[in-house]
């Protein structure tokens, strides 16, 4: 059930919550420092916010506690002081109330540049390192195709929207650097008959799954990706996240990654879990940021999406 059925809404006045007194958040970053959020307002302020349980937990369709949707529940308050003081994080915030969360939920939504921010990462208690995917990829266990397809399925209908309203053309090249299962790209196939698609992954048995419906895959490290650069019209990058790989990696490899578009193209960035990259760091001079997020109307919820454009060389 919403919370707007039980609660009225109330007008969002910053001034009028930053009268209150303040609370404290405490978190250790070995705990779920990666659930901490932050959103940036217009006037300079941020929202502090913290995700709870999925609702796709809480329906049976995935075994993860959290997805990346953002509703208006997740909201707490708007941020005074950040403090990380390892492994100790400190949040100092203004409470808002219930109703105030409608009110600011409902002007964030509608704007596609809002931006989701994880600023914490999540260190092992005993060897302080973060966690990520095997070396060779994900074990392929008897229902993992279907929790990952079902986790994405927000993803695949919002990016078909997406495209819906940007150039498309036959022969156009989609790329996925690691499409394991390849649902992701067979879902924009369907729509899109005539153009290719590409996808690698680490685990062979992933590629095994993604053979048959995609039109070109390669077992390989995305870091020696053997596309030529230039040669891609949508590169989709799903995987510099929490949990997939560090905060270090997922840089790097957005640096190799984005030379394979072409001028004109697409950088599209999102994931299952917080995307590890900054909105700063991902523009470039011959990259422009037309995107921060996307919105799915029947949870009524935000997601990280990333879209930059490369700006043709002309």
């Amino acid at each position: 059930m919403s919370i707007s059925e039980n609660i009225e809404e109330e007008v969002f006045a910053i001034e009028k919550v930053m009268e209150r007194d303040t609370k404290i958040f405490v978190e250790k970053d070995y705990n779920s420092p990666q659930n901490i959020f932050f959103i940036e307002l217009e006037n300079g302020y941020k929202l502090f916010g913290r995700k709870i349980l999925s609702i796709m937990n809480r329906t049976g369709r995935l075994t993860s506690l959290n997805c990346s949707r953002i509703s208006k529940e997740m909201i707490i308050g708007i941020l005074k002081e950040a403090i990380y003081d390892e492994p100790k994080i400190e949040i100092k915030y203004f409470p808002i109330f219930k109703g105030e969360k409608i009110n600011i939920f409902k002007k964030i939504k509608r704007d596609r540049m809002t931006n989701i921010h994880f600023p914490y990462r999540f260190y092992d208690f005993y060897t302080r390192k973060e966690r990520e995917s095997p070396k060779n990829g994900w074990k392929v266990y008897e229902n993992l195709p279907v929790y990952l397809a079902r986790g994405e399925e927000h993803f695949r209908k919002y990016t078909i929207n997406f495209l819906s309203k940007v150039s498309v053309l036959p022969n156009m090249v989609f790329y996925d650097p690691a499409c394991s299962s390849g649902d992701f790209l067979e879902g924009i196939k369907k729509h899109y008959k005539t153009v290719t698609t590409i996808g690698c992954d680490l685990s062979m048995e992933m590629i095994d799954i993604a053979r048959n419906k995609l039109d070109e895959v390669h077992c390989e490290n995305a870091f020696y990706s053997s596309l030529k650069n230039e040669s891609v019209d949508y590169l989709f990058l799903r995987f510099l996240n929490f949990r997939v790989v560090t905060y270090e990696t997922a840089h790097k490899l957005y640096d190799i990654l984005i030379e394979k578009v072409k001028p004109n193209g697409f950088v599209i960035c999102f994931g299952h879990t917080p995307v590890l990259l900054e909105k700063e760091y991902m523009r470039r001079k011959n990259l422009k940021l037309l995107s921060c997020s996307g919105y799915e109307k029947e949870n009524d919820s935000l997601f990280q999406y990333y879209v930059l454009k490369k700006i043709s060389n002309d």
